[in-house]
């Protein structure tokens, strides 16, 4: 049987990977993030979500996937999530695409899309 102090050792270490790999890991996706007052936010290639950047206070960045709600899409000129009817259809048309594609809106005909390092901006 196992005494209190194992199981709390073992649920620690579970609990607590190693954090400066995952520091490290987790800059790569903030690379050339613009930060003020150590945060920033970048577009990720599904466009219903966005990264956070953060400084750690040990001059580390870290970046952390965060989703918007269903229905909505990260604006990345407004740094929030903006209502969307069409991000699920064009989260991944620009994969492909070179820069400069452009891709009529169905739902605003008034609308289109942009693509450029693989996002799909809406105009």
């Amino acid at each position: 049987m196992l005494s209190f102090a194992s199981t709390l050792t073992f649920v620690l270490i579970v609990v607590h990977p190693d954090r400066d790999a995952a520091k490290q890991t987790m800059s790569d996706i903030c690379a050339g993030c613009s930060m003020k007052n150590g945060v920033g936010y970048m577009r990720h290639s599904d466009c219903n979500k966005f990264v956070h950047c953060y400084e750690d206070g040990d001059s580390n960045v870290i970046g952390v996937v965060q989703e918007c709600g269903p229905r909505m899409a990260w604006d990345q000129d407004l740094l929030t999530c903006v209502a969307s009817l069409t991000c699920a259809a064009y989260s991944g048309i620009c994969a492909s695409a070179k820069d400069g594609a452009t891709f009529p809106d169905p739902v605003n005909f008034r609308s289109y899309w942009n693509c450029w390092n693989g996002f799909a901006t809406r105009h």
